[in-house]
């Protein structure tokens, strides 16, 4: 199971632009690390993100609500 994602997969899985990851990272929205020279976020503060996202009413793209499935199925 995958503990870290790149800000491209994080955009992908969320339906946002890489802006958006990269702003949220800086806002403190959004946990990251650097990671063998690129920033990986850890899939814990995904989750947390996904959940505040479904408490807020946030639009999630169809198909991407379930992080879980999506990253361990590809």
């Amino acid at each position: 199971m995958k503990e870290y994602f790149l800000i491209t997969e994080v955009a992908e899985i969320f339906g946002v632009s890489e802006s958006t990851v990269k702003r949220l990272i800086r806002a403190r929205e959004l946990c990251a690390i650097k990671l063998r020279g690129c920033t990986r976020v850890p899939r814990r503060d995904l989750e947390k993100l996904q959940k505040r996202a479904k408490r807020r009413s946030t639009r999630v793209h169809k198909g991407q609500t379930d992080l879980l499935q999506r990253s361990t199925n590809g």
